[in-house]
């Protein structure tokens, strides 16, 4: 989908979803983005995509039958978007051939574990302990 349409639908779902907000603050519903959005915003108007209405004292902006078919000719193409697009996802990817390298570093840590392991085996002296005890002995 385009950034037309979906500027479109956007548009259109805010108004869809307002009930409160009157028609002079509408812009405020796309903070910093009105000016990118406002001239899409005019044409949709014009079309008769929505119009004003009449709600608790105040006029807001209302989707007319053209909009509600303009709304469901877009999600449907957004949701028929993401469907192919899950359906690439979801294709297998071919799983690389093992090759030398991975037999390398199979080896490698391997050996790398046998030789930690041949360390952690032989007994250690901490240096310096048996002097302390020779010391300690000698003070007495």
């Amino acid at each position: 989908m385009d950034n037309t349409k979906t500027m479109e639908l956007e548009i259109l779902i805010a108004v869809s979803q307002n009930r409160k907000v009157p028609t002079h603050q509408f812009y405020l519903h796309f903070e910093h983005k009105w000016k990118l959005y406002s001239s899409a915003f005019d044409e949709l108007l014009s079309e008769g995509l929505f119009a004003t209405a009449p709600v608790d004292d105040k006029s807001v902006y209302e989707l007319t039958s053209k909009g509600k078919v303009r709304i469901t000719e877009l999600i449907e193409q957004r949701e028929a978007e993401v469907h192919s697009r899950l359906l690439l996802l979801k294709q297998e990817k071919p799983v690389p051939v093992a090759g030398w390298k991975s037999t390398m570093a199979l080896l490698n840590s391997f050996v790398h574990f046998l030789l930690h392991s041949e360390k952690a085996t032989k007994p250690k002296h901490l240096s310096g302990y048996s002097g302390v005890n020779s010391l300690t002995r000698q003070t007495r």
